[in-house]
């Protein structure tokens, strides 16, 4: 049972135990851990809300040992202290100012987070604040794109934020952007996927195991 939350907005699993996050008290800021050594209950005292702006969660996603938490204006990160059932603690040198411009618009690999800003541009963090990623040439085409995910390719690591029948595409590891197309999917489309385990919503491990083909376009 979520006990507190009177409405669930999404739950990710972080740190052995699952966390919801939605609404309570009129709310929509709410996180909600379930029980360190019970996986499936919730203390309804156990609640908290986002230390930052109250300007409603939109995304979680658990990678490199932390708790993001995307909001629609900022991002927060947050660690589990470990005793008992303790609310997770804020990371208080991470500040961002940055929030997603929808819920699917965050993704993950084994090293960096990336998101698609409120304000238009892409931005990654391996643990810090994040960095502005996206160029003058790429963000007027960003407009378009629905969701991220990352995937690999020929011994290289990417995100890509989706559009119809086509992709945005940033190489990690040359730093290059490129509009990239399978022909084969509608990318705008979100759907269900496997995360750290657990079924969530947004990613398409499909995408993960495509050779996405190259049109020519780098920027």
């Amino acid at each position: 049972s979520p006990g507190a939350l009177t409405s669930v907005n999404g739950v990710v699993y972080h740190a052995s135990r699952f966390i919801l996050w939605g609404v309570s008290g009129g709310r929509t800021d709410a996180l909600q851990p379930s029980n360190v050594t019970q996986a499936k209950v919730f203390d309804p005292l156990n609640v908290q809300f986002a230390e930052g702006e109250g300007d409603g969660i939109l995304r979680c996603i658990s990678a490199l040992g932390q708790l993001w938490v995307f909001g629609s204006d900022t991002l927060e990160v947050y660690y589990a202290p470990g005793t008992g059932d303790a609310i997770l603690e804020r990371n208080q040198p991470f500040d961002a100012n940055v929030g997603i411009s929808t819920g699917l618009a965050a993704a993950k690999d084994e090293v960096v987070v990336y998101l698609h800003g409120y304000d238009g541009l892409v931005y990654r963090s391996t643990g810090s604040g994040p960095e502005r990623i996206s160029t003058p040439e790429i963000e007027p085409m960003l407009s378009t794109t629905r969701r991220g995910f990352t995937f690999q390719d020929q011994g290289h690591s990417f995100f890509a934020l989706g559009r119809a029948g086509t992709a945005l595409c940033f190489d990690r590891d040359t730093g290059l952007w490129a509009e990239r197309s399978s022909g084969l999917y509608d990318l705008e489309n979100p759907t269900a996927f496997w995360e750290d385990g657990f079924m969530g919503f947004g990613e398409d491990p499909w995408m993960a195991t495509v050779a996405a083909r190259l049109n020519g376009t780098q920027y």
